[in-house]
């Protein structure tokens, strides 16, 4: 109990400071009493940097990035061969090795929709978003090979997500700390997930785009981009919450209201937050394929329910399991492949929460609180560190830090790709990294 009101005091107590911020960024006068001391939470104008990437830029990272893919299937061919006891390695015995877990489902979707594979007659794989498995089906129209359209397709996503968290970070943060965000995130200890059958690169890459095309305020792309990135994934939708926060404070129509200017906070309603609201259609049309297979619109969370053991939990009950089971007992595979590194990433989001308050966008800072919530929010999670790589904040944050302090820089790049390795290999031969 007293854990659950500790987390729920820090999360909801984070959660007022920046929605404070964003209105006194907006537009809404610093309260007196509060003082200078409390500046910081104006952000107006605070958060760009003037450097502009060039064209040459985006090749490097996009190369640099794909390399790195090839690299990494280089490395679990390498791997398979010295663990798997057997004289030669086959090119379907290789492609088998990314065919586990959740890359089954993804795979069977690609395949053939939802209905390809059944389980006792219904349709379980619907609890998996279609576009990851859509842009493979695209693909193998190229590549024969459905598994190896798929690693290609995880490949090219990853590659496209890390230029556009380039572009982003480097507008807003300058160029060393755009490297190292990209950098921090490709090396990180379940950074090898976009290089599987799995959807984090789709994800990655649809919430980088939006994140620009918020930034550079295009909202009728974001539009576009925005259902994308909701059919990508559950949390998908929450990219409303930077992009809401970021109208707010960029056309501030609390300060056009105090300045009695009705028709510019009109313009700027009809113009351009229309488009806001926009990737709750794409929710909404997974929603659709579920009645339209399944006839109920809500089979997913009967689904995950009954085959995944997944369902809603408070967030303050839901780390408190993790906790425990991360703490209780003796190391074990489970602990050291599941209940720790979730942990550990719980906490370094809201440390980072915390430090960003003062020190980084308002829309940064909410959207990270939001996705962390709303991701650990499960009464059986297993798979946080890897829901936990598409955070993107986290990464651009981490990338600030490292940049100023030097000994952090060197901690994450020498322990980062260790890590990577290990998880890799443990996942390979079907671990319980999930």
């Amino acid at each position: 109990m007293a854990l659950n009101i500790i987390i729920s005091i820090l999360i909801w107590g984070m959660a007022a400071v920046v929605v404070l911020s964003i209105l006194c960024t907006g537009g809404l006068p610093l309260p007196a009493p509060l003082g200078p001391k409390a500046s910081f939470l104006d952000k107006t104008g605070r958060f760009r940097s003037g450097f502009a990437p060039a064209r040459s830029d985006y090749v490097k990272i996009f190369s640099s990035a794909f390399v790195l893919r090839v690299v990494m299937a280089l490395f679990a061919a390498i791997a398979i061969c010295l663990f798997m006891g057997e004289e030669t390695l086959s090119f379907e015995e290789f492609l088998n090795k990314f065919v586990i877990w959740d890359a089954n489902s993804y795979v069977n979707i690609a395949k053939g929709g939802y209905t390809e594979y059944l389980e006792n007659g219904e349709p379980i794989t619907l609890v998996f978003f279609p576009f990851y498995s859509v842009l493979i089906r695209l693909v193998n129209f190229i590549i024969p090979e459905v598994r190896l359209a798929g690693l290609v397709t995880s490949a090219l996503c990853f590659s496209t997500g890390c230029c556009f968290l380039y572009a982003y970070t480097a507008k807003n943060y300058g160029e060393e700390i755009a490297k190292k965000a990209v950098f921090y995130l490709s090396v990180s200890p379940f950074g090898f997930f976009f290089g599987t059958l799995m959807s984090e690169s789709t994800f990655f890459m649809m919430i980088c785009i939006c994140l620009y095309l918020i930034n550079e305020n295009k909202w009728w792309m974001f539009s576009v981009a925005g259902i994308l990135c909701a059919l990508s994934r559950m949390q998908g939708v929450l990219i409303i919450v930077p992009a809401c926060i970021h109208w707010f404070e960029q056309y501030r129509p609390i300060y056009n209201i105090r300045k009695k200017n009705g028709k510019r906070v009109w313009e700027d309603i009809y113009k351009r937050m229309i488009f806001l609201p926009f990737p709750v259609v794409g929710t909404l049309i997974y929603l659709y394929v579920n009645h339209r297979v399944a006839g109920d619109a809500f089979a997913f969370l009967d689904y995950q329910r009954r085959y995944w053991s997944h369902g809603y939990e408070y967030i303050g009950k839901a780390i408190r399991l993790d906790i425990e089971n991360a703490l209780t007992g003796g190391l074990s595979m489970v602990r050291v492949s599941i209940w720790i590194p979730q942990l550990v990433f719980f906490l370094l989001a809201v440390g980072l929460c915390v430090y960003g308050i003062k020190n980084h966008e308002n829309k940064l800072v909410g959207y990270l609180l939001a996705y962390t919530v709303v991701s650990y929010s499960l009464d059986w999670l297993i798979s946080g560190s890897r829901y936990m790589l598409s955070a993107v904040p986290m990464w651009i944050f981490l990338g600030a830090l490292g940049n100023r302090f030097k000994w952090l820089d060197r901690a994450v790049t020498v322990l980062s790709p260790i890590l990577m390795g290990i998880y890799f290999v443990g996942y390979l031969f079907m671990r319980q990294i999930m």
